[in-house]
């Protein structure tokens, strides 16, 4: 797997991982402390603005590095969390004295408490992604509960020394409460991790690590709000920002008609008849938009949008109606088409680069069968295919595929150990 992919540049690598202590100015009185995700810290004459505080666990070092700048440690009167994620909200205590108001998007607290509730299946989920870059991702969440004194439902504006901000709600983001912060003297706006881990990347309505699915349509009023402040410079959680006026007008135009053509495309196809998978193998965006994959995907939001609007029920079988899988009968039809044949026409799928084919048959001997060596080499082939398919292109694919990979590894080395040992018991 690439570096690229795996550490998502520099500033996705957790904060234990590097031995900076230095803030970096990235404009007038704006300074950058980078993590997971960004903590951007704003002085004023009357204080200091926080936006963001990075993770729990690099929380002492992006406090030194704020308080490093000027030798003068700083004095936060406001602490702005544009999301409730670990990531973006770890550090708080370490930023909060007794001066300091915590501003938060109105559903802040009900899905912190939300979020809470499933912290473990959380943790799981995206463990089985991250664990390459983070480790163990529960390390990341250490912190306590945090109250926001301001809750921004629409619009919430205050004035610091000599710098005006606008802290506005959006719509259309997963986590369901993020913040946008305007500086329109400054021309300057923070948007989170609205875009997620990549500038110009399509956005994923529903990532994969386990989030609600949100509105198209409301992304897109989003993107229209952010064009309409016209900014100057738009700073987001990750990587570098990103200025010129009319460079970032062009590209939030761009990302609108993409987003816009995948609803379009979808809901026609759903008129027509074509069925979900048909849809996710044939909507596509022109190239000449310049907008990538690395954050969502066309084919998963296609996916998406079929369930936003007609729900989990496809109105194909019955089956779906009920809590029997289809994988509860694969032991009826590995008893009637026996092992060996199912992993032969696997192994023809591989054969013709039909990885996904050889997966569903594979799947089918491994319900039965979990050790069967031969069926779990075909499947972390099939994986290998895909991975080499994809061009580590999108971020969650690169990173679920691979993870996939070290998992069939594993368990083909399980399964040649007990070979080994039944082979030796033998007389």
């Amino acid at each position: 797997m690439s570096t690229q992919n795996l550490t998502l540049s520099n500033d996705l690598l957790l904060s234990t991982h590097s031995d900076s202590t230095s803030a970096l100015a990235i404009a007038d009185n704006i300074y950058l402390s980078k993590d997971v995700s960004n903590a951007y810290m704003i002085r004023t004459s009357e204080g200091d603005i926080l936006i963001n505080a990075g993770t729990y666990l690099g929380k002492e070092r992006n406090k030194k590095a704020f308080d490093s700048i000027d030798k003068a440690p700083a004095d936060y009167r406001y602490i702005i969390l544009t999301q409730h994620l670990s990531d973006h909200i770890g550090g708080t205590e370490a930023f909060v004295n007794t001066n300091t108001k915590i501003i938060a998007n109105h559903r802040f607290a009900r899905n912190s408490k939300k979020r809470a509730s499933v912290q473990a299946l959380v943790d799981q989920r995206a463990g089985k992604l991250w664990k390459p870059v983070f480790g163990d991702v529960s390390r990341l969440n250490g912190y306590g509960a945090i109250s926001p004194d301001i809750e921004v439902e629409n619009k919430y504006s205050f004035k610091l020394g000599n710098l005006a901000v606008d802290v506005h709600a959006l719509l259309g983001d997963p986590t369901e409460d993020a913040l946008l912060v305007h500086l329109p003297e400054e021309d300057t706006v923070f948007c989170g991790n609205f875009f997620g881990y990549s500038w110009m990347s399509i956005q994923d309505l529903c990532p994969i690590q386990g989030y609600r699915v949100c509105s198209t349509q409301d992304f897109i009023e989003s993107l229209r709000f952010i064009a309409s402040l016209e900014p100057e410079t738009l700073i987001t959680s990750h990587g570098e920002p990103i200025t010129g006026k009319l460079k970032i007008k062009n590209c939030l135009s761009n990302l609108e008609e993409a987003m816009q053509s995948v609803h379009d495309q979808t809901v026609e196809g759903m008129n027509a008849g074509i069925d979900l998978h048909t849809l996710m193998e044939e909507v596509s965006i022109p190239t000449s938009l310049n907008v990538d994959q690395l954050y969502g995907k066309v084919s998963w939001n296609v996916r998406s949008i079929w369930n936003e609007y007609i729900g989990w029920f496809d109105f194909e079988s019955t089956t779906e109606l009920y809590s029997k899988p289809q994988k509860s009968i694969s032991s009826d039809l590995v008893e009637l088409a026996g092992i060996e044949p199912l992993v032969e026409r696997a192994e023809l799928y591989l054969q013709r680069d039909k990885p996904l084919e050889a997966i569903h048959l594979m799947e089918i001997v491994l319900a039965n069968s979990p050790l069967n060596l031969e069926s779990l080499t075909v499947m972390r082939d099939a994986h290998q295919l895909l991975f080499s398919k994809s061009n580590e292109q999108n971020v969650n694919e690169t990173l679920w595929l691979h993870a996939q990979i070290c998992n069939l590894n594993e368990r083909i080395s399980h399964a040649k150990h007990w070979q080994s040992q039944l082979k030796n018991k033998q007389p």
